[in-house]
């Protein structure tokens, strides 16, 4: 399949499902929504892959802090992340 037909997603989320699909893999995983978006822009995926397992829904990104850092410190940056929407960056 070549990349440039899907170019709203970056290669390396490509790279497990186009293996498969070129026969370079026998099995690959990617995120529900990389498949989708794939089987939405390229027939081959639906036609030709099939999806062994999955796992529970889980979120997109996390953060994560070292255990030992100090609680105030684990407080500001979420509250800082949480509210980052609302600070001017200019």
């Amino acid at each position: 399949m070549p990349t440039s037909v899907i170019t709203s997603l970056p290669a390396v989320m490509m790279q497990p499902i186009d293996a498969v699909l070129n026969n370079k893999a026998d099995i690959g995983a990617a995120k529900n929504t990389t498949y989708e978006r794939m089987r939405g822009l390229h027939p081959r995926v639906a036609k030709e892959l099939v999806i062994l397992a999955s796992s529970p829904r889980v979120p997109s990104n996390c953060l994560c802090v070292r255990n030992n850092l100090p609680e105030k410190h684990k407080e500001q940056l979420k509250n800082l992340l949480l509210n980052l929407h609302q600070r001017r960056v200019f």
